[in-house]
Order: C-alpha cells, then structure tokens, then sequence
C-alpha cells in the first residue's frame, strides 16, 4: 500500500502500490489530485501496531517486496541523483530522448513490480486509526530535543505548500507595478500596488515620487503565457510612449506614502485587497518588488514578522519618518520602495519602506493601518468613495487544513499533537477556529513540548475572543506555570469583557510564578476603574513584590486603570518614592490624569522630577503641566529640560511650555535654536510653542526667518504662523518671507501672504513688497502682489505699481492677482 496525505485537509490516505500516479478523489474534502509515486510505504500489516490497522485485508507477496525496497531506498536515491546529473549535461534533442527513454523505463518497472487489471477502478480510502485512551498511552520518554528535531522535518511551513508562495505571487502580479519617476536630471525606480481599480488609485512611497514632474506606470506583461522581466522590454515601450502615466493626488513624507491616479487600468490587471488590521508577529508574509540591484523585474521575496510598533527614523538621505511600521528578516533593496507587503490571504499588511541602517535581514514596512487612514483621508479630501477589493486567495493547505489539523489535537500521540500544534501556529491568523480546540487542549496536555508549542501556536494566531472566557478560567487553573502565565495575558487583551475572570485573575496576581503574576497584574489593569475598588488594593500589595518585574508590571497596571480621583492620591505619592524608575514614572502619569484636582501632590511630584532618571522627568513634565502650576514654578523647570540630549524629554517640556503661552516667554531664548534641530516633530513643536508665546517671542524671529526656508511644508506652515503671531515686531523676516514665493506650494505661499499682511504694517515693508513686484520670477511677483493685498490700505503707496502690473505685466496670473489687490489697497479702512 501506498500511504500519503490529502494536500487540502491533511487526511491520512492509503491505495494500492499498483496505483502510483493514477488520479484520485478525498473522500473527505473532495480535492482532486494524483497519487504520488512514493508514499510512505507502510510495514506488513503483520508488524503495524493494533492499533493502526486498515479497512483493507492481509497483506500479499507485495508486502514482503516492500521490506526489500525500503533496504534498497538509499541506492534508488543515487540512481536518481545520477540522472539528474545527466540531464544537466545533456542538451538539446539528446534531453527529450533520454526523457522519454527513462519514463518508459520507470513505467516499465512499475508494471514489472505489481500487475495491474487495467479495468480495476482507483479506489483511495482514508487510512483507519483506532485510537486509544490518550492516558493508557505510555508517556513519550524521547528527550525534547530529539522531538524538536523530528517536528522540524515534519511541519509544513506557513502559508501552506510550495505551491502557496507561488499561488500568491502569480495573486500578486494582477496588482503590482513599477513605478518610474523622472525628474530632468534623473529617473529613480520604485514599486506600487493597485489598491482601487474602479478609482484607478495605486499605492506607493513618497520617497518613491518624490518631486518628479512625471510618473511612468508598468503592469506586467506576458509572452506566450509567461512572464516577461526583462527591464529592457519595458524600456523599449518607454521609448514609444506606449506606458500609463500617473499624478500624484496626495503625499505624506512623515509616514512616506503617497498616492498616485493613473490615466488607465489594463485588462487583467485587478486590485489588491488591503487588511483591515494590522499584521502579528511570526506571521509569514510574501512581497514582490523592482530592485535595481537585480536583473529582473517583479521579484518575490518571502520572510515573517518579527515585531509591530511605532517607529521613528531617519532614512540615510536624511529624511525623518514617523509611523506604525511592519518590521520582517525578509531582505529588501533599493527599488522594491513602495511595493506591498501581504499575508498568506494575499492581503496586503504593509508597503515596502527599506532596510534598516546598520542591521543585516531587517526590513521596514509601512504598517496597513497607516496606508489606510492616509488612503481613506485623500479620498474624502478628493470626493473619492474607495472601493476596496476583498481577497477571494485560497490557498490549498492553508485555512483549508485547520479541519485536519484541530482532529490530530485529539490524536494519542503526542508527537502528532506536536506536529499539529506548530502547523496551526504556522498558519497564523488563518487558523482561528483552532484557538478554542487549542487551549482545551491545554486544559489537559502532560506532554512539555506539545504545551509549549500549543501555547506558540496561540500567541500567533491572536488573542481569544470574549467567547474563550471559560476556556482561559480554567487555564488559569492550570497545574502548569506557562499555561497560567498565557491565560491571564490573553484575558488582559480582551479587558472589561472579561469581567466574568476578574476573581480568578486577582488569584493569580498572588501566584507562585513571577511571571503569571506579572501578567495577571498587567491584565488587572486593562479592568478599567469600574473595578478600581477591588483592583487597587492588589496592586498595592504587588508595588512591594520581591520581583523587580513584577513590581514594574504592578505599577504599570496602576498608571493604566485611570479615572483615579483624589483618593487615589496618597497610593499615588507613594508611588513616587518606589525604587523602580518606571514605577515612579508610572505614578507621575497617574497623576497627571488626575488634572488640577491633583494640585496638592504637586509638590511631591516636582521633588520626583529631581530625578536623575530621564523617563522619570518626562512622565513628571507632563503631568505637572496638567495639573497646572505657577509660571515661577514651572517654568523654568521645563525651560531646564530643552537643553538636554533626550529627543522625547525636550519634546515634553516644549509642549509643556505651550500651555502657558505668553508667560513662557522667559524660555524664548532656548527654544529659538532649537528650530534648526535635525528632529522634525521637535522643531514643529517648537514653532507651535512660539506662536504660543505670540509678540513676546520676537527674540526668536532671525530663527524663524532661516527656518521658513525649509522645504518641510508642515514646518514651514507653523513657522509662518509663529511669525504672523508675533505681527509686526517680526518685520525683520520680511526679505526672507518674499523669497518663500517662489515654491509652488499653494498652501505655504497662501499662508507667507497672509503673514505678510499682519507684519508688513509699516512703509519700510511695503517699499520691499513695492520691489519685489519688479522681480524677473513670475512666482514672486504674485506673491508680492497678494501680500499687499493682505496688507490692505496701510499699503497705498503701492498703487501705482500695482496698477502697472495689473495692466501690463506680461504674466496673465500677476496681471490678475494685481488686479484684486488694487481694490484692497484702495478700500477704505
């Protein structure tokens, strides 16, 4: 007999050895396939276990043959070897030959080996186990190493067969294209994906478009059914003009992602269905990507998730980015930007931003959640109702064996539980419908490797759904420490829903491990202050844990339960004398939630804030400016802050300065240079802050001045309302604000003419207005012309220009803008 396994739902099938490649129905799942050649021969059924007999009779003269192919085995493995050696050396017709001359040979033994009725029907059945009380089976006695070494021959990897990473490329290229921007210098490659076909929208990196002034858009094309990546071919096209083009409809460098519209979609060519959440860890994930670095076109690389979280970085170009980012071991080059990142659905879970500096086989991608709400914000902006694409990918092996995979959590032997718990983790998300079958499993597994790897394969499918209470209740009962510890982190990930938990999680928030009781103290947390009164007094008792980990994880668990009130204060300043760092930060926080209603720990929280400890001294500032003080209290507190090297602690003071406005003015002299900080969310910041203090902050105006020539358009925005905030103590600015007017940007040249407007109030400003109406740049010309416009009457001694301009100017839009300015100047006041 002949026995192999359904390649859709895992079914344990067996035929007769005469029927090696014939083709074949499961009579489970109804998948078609052929018979291998080579199964896994079984042993006579005289030496098989009781317990692993099959429907069919004794065995006949076959079975005695078989004891003799399976000694033979290695030397059929070098016969075959050698003929793969000699079709590598053989070329052209001799190939075929030699082809057909071994296929009649094999065929030919086949025969040999059992004669076959030609009439006899293929009859496959599945193979019969009969399976005994799983605790009269004898315990597995293998070290856990050697059944390590034995799953890891034996597990299929994620994302199903071989077949599955082709079946998602092949799903791939109806969606992806490489993307040419050409600028008059140069022409830089990335990728893009379809994301609405109906929309003609792709998706891609800033960086990818950058400012080039024209978008060139390839799908793939194919030749005689196959793909053709030869750049050259596409290249050729670029020539004839024979491409799509594509504008840019939205931009945002601080997540590096942009959206393009294309002219046209060619046929065949179909939206990529994008993930509505967010990807996990040890989830394998596939891309495809144009690298200059390799000869062709529409690569496929495969990897898995390391780790989600938010990120900010900057690229060795200098840009800064800021994001929700993917980050994977799978390896990424210049070109592959912009191209997606997908699950085994063929989803797409995140967009291709790069490698990371200095780290080998660690990649960055742009995380779902971020291209969604930039996608779905440009397309309010621009009227657009996205019509998103639904995956329709089935893979044979994936979510299609769960059903074979959940019955084998049932089988005796612990080995085949083991195997069928690390595929189910390797199926990720896809194996859903096991997490209740799994941790029933839990409830009752003696065998060390298969809990291990059931409580893996758990953490990478997701958390359990309120439905799962019962089932994580009695785990926390678990005679098992690592059973325990996964229970009561997965009841923390489903929070107040899993209120029904709350006396079994308060139990194990005294357990003898330290690390379930670290969970069960963070999922305490997640309870929310309806049940502050049973919580609190737990959490205070574990704030004196002998376990540092522990006592962190209980003042974290403090900081995140919020809606503390005043009587919470005094466990509160407590807190801020704990030993731990991040427990007096934690307390800080808490605090601060508190608001002005927590004034009177504020002097206890500014001792705090003497801390040498920087986390402790961020949480602090942050708190102190919500529970409000003195300017003479704070003030120059936080002003001491924005000298320190600490990106994140400077950040909190600065924005702690912005809420008191004018009287932070003291604090002008050190926030000015920090405009020129090579941080960009810092130097935004600081300009808000600025335009906070108003005309007090009129010392910072050179500052301002150079920082307005930014090409951050964000930036550039706030620096003017800085300026236009001060009013006209910063006429100082006016020469670098005229030259602001030659960016094509609408918004900032819209807003540097409103800021001109409120500071150009006296006639030495006007005259630099009057001047760069004569300007050789177009550009500026308009710009003067609406700032005198702004500037209203105060500006008539501009009249006669204007007029000059408005009539003869040999631009049609100064000649316009003029036009209206002329009515401003000459309004009466």
């Amino acid at each position: 007999m002949i026995v192999f396994s359904c390649p859709a739902c895992d079914a344990e099938l067996e035929v007769a050895d005469s029927r090696a490649g014939a083709p074949v129905k499961c009579p489970d799942c109804g998948e078609r396939f052929k018979v291998p050649m080579r199964g896994r021969r079984g042993p006579p059924a005289r030496e098989r276990e009781p317990e692993r007999r099959v429907r069919q009779g004794s065995p006949s003269r076959g079975s005695r043959r078989r004891d003799r192919d399976d000694e033979d085995e290695p030397n059929r493995g070098g016969s075959k070897q050698g003929t793969v050696i000699l079709f590598a050396s053989i070329g052209g017709a001799a190939v075929h030959g030699l082809a057909a001359l071994v296929l009649i040979v094999v065929m030919a033994s086949v025969k040999k080996e059992t004669p076959v009725a030609d009439a006899d029907p293929v009859v496959v059945q599945r193979r019969q186990v009969t399976t005994p009380p799983r605790e009269t089976k004898p315990p597995d006695t293998k070290p856990e190493q050697e059944k390590s070494a034995e799953l890891a021959t034996t597990v299929p990897e994620s994302g199903g067969s071989d077949g599955g990473g082709q079946a998602i490329y092949k799903h791939l290229l109806k969606s992806v294209a490489w993307v040419l921007a050409i600028s008059p210098n140069s022409v830089s490659g990335g990728t893009g994906s379809l994301i609405d076909r109906q929309n003609r929208l792709v998706i891609t990196n800033h960086h990818v478009v950058g400012d080039s002034n024209q978008i060139i858009v390839f799908f793939p094309t194919y030749e005689q059914g196959k793909l053709i990546a030869e750049r050259d071919v596409y290249m050729q096209r670029l020539k004839r003009e024979d491409v799509i083009r594509a504008h840019v409809l939205a931009k945002d460098q601080k997540r590096d992602v942009a959206l393009l519209q294309i002219d046209r979609v060619p046929d065949g060519v179909e939206a990529l269905p994008v993930a509505k959440s967010s990807t996990t860890p040890g989830v394998s994930v596939h891309s495809i990507g144009n690298p200059g670095t390799s000869g062709g076109l529409w690569v496929y690389t495969s990897g898995t998730v390391r780790q989600v979280y938010r990120k900010h970085w900057e690229t060795e170009e200098g840009s800064q980015h800021e994001a929700l980012i993917v980050e994977t071991q799978s390896p990424t080059n210049p070109g592959d930007s912009g191209g997606p990142l997908v699950n085994a659905r063929g989803e797409m879970v995140g967009i291709t931003q790069g490698g990371l500096q200095g780290a080998q086989l660690v990649s960055l991608f742009v995380d779902v959640t971020e291209a969604t709400d930039f996608i779905q914000n440009t397309c309010r902006s621009q009227a657009i109702i996205w019509v998103r694409n639904e995956s329709r990918l089935i893979i044979a092996g994936n979510a299609a064996g769960v059903p074979g995979l959940i019955r084998n959590l049932e089988n005796a032997d612990s080995k085949v539980r083991s195997n069928a718990a690390q595929a189910l983790g390797n199926l990720g998300p896809e194996a859903k419908l096991a997490v209740a079958p799994l941790l029933r499993l839990l409830a009752t597994e003696n065998d060390a490797l298969t809990r291990r790897l059931a409580v893996e394969a758990l953490n990478k499918i997701g958390a359990p759904d309120s439905s799962e209470i019962n089932l994580l209740t009695t785990a926390l009962q678990s005679e098992h420490a690592e059973v325990r510890s996964y229970a009561a982190a997965s009841i923390g990930k489903i929070g107040p829903d899993a209120r029904s938990a709350l006396p079994a999680l308060l139990r194990a928030a005294k357990d003898t491990d330290a690390g379930v009781r670290q969970n069960a103290l963070r999922a305490l947390g997640k309870f929310g202050s309806e049940n502050k009164d049973a919580v609190v007094p737990i959490l205070a008792a574990a704030i004196k844990d002998s376990n540092r980990d522990v006592r962190l994880a209980a003042g974290e668990a403090v900081a995140s339960l919020g809606s503390f009130g005043v009587s919470d204060m005094p466990l509160l300043q407590d807190l801020l004398k704990h030993p731990d760092s991040d427990v007096r930060a934690a307390a800080a926080r808490a605090l601060g939630q508190i608001g002005r209603a927590a004034k009177p720990a504020l002097p206890a929280l500014l001792e705090a804030m003497k801390d040498g400890d920087k986390g402790v001294r961020k949480a602090g500032i942050e708190a102190a400016a919500n529970i409000g003080g003195t300017p003479k209290q704070l003030v120059p507190l936080f002003t001491d802050a924005l000298t320190e090297s600490d990106k994140a602690l400077c950040k909190s003071a600065v924005q702690a300065l912005a809420k008191f406005g004018a009287e932070a003015k003291d604090a002008v002299p050190q926030l000015a240079p920090l405009l020129a900080d090579n941080d960009k969310q810092l130097r935004k910041s600081v300009a808000v802050t600025l335009a906070k203090i108003g005309p007090d902050a009129k010392a910072a105006v050179s500052n301002l001045a150079d920082a307005v020539k930014e090409d951050d358009a964000e930036f550039r925005i706030e620096v003017l309302n800085a300026l236009a905030a001060i009013g006209p103590a910063a006429k100082a600015a006016v020469p670098a604000l005229i030259m602001v007017f030659e960016t094509r940007e609408k918004a900032v040249t819209r807003k540097c003419a409103a800021t001109l407007g409120k500071i150009a109030q006296d006639k030495d400003s006007v005259k630099q207005l009057i001047l760069a109406l004569n300007h050789e740049n177009n550009l500026i010309r308009i710009g003067a012309a609406m700032s005198l416009g702004e500037v209203g009457p105060v500006a008539k001694s501009a009249y006669r220009q204007l007029l000059i301009h408005a009539q003869g100017d040999d631009d049609p839009q100064v000649r316009n803008v003029a036009s209206g300015a002329l009515a401003k100047v000459m309004a009466k006041p």
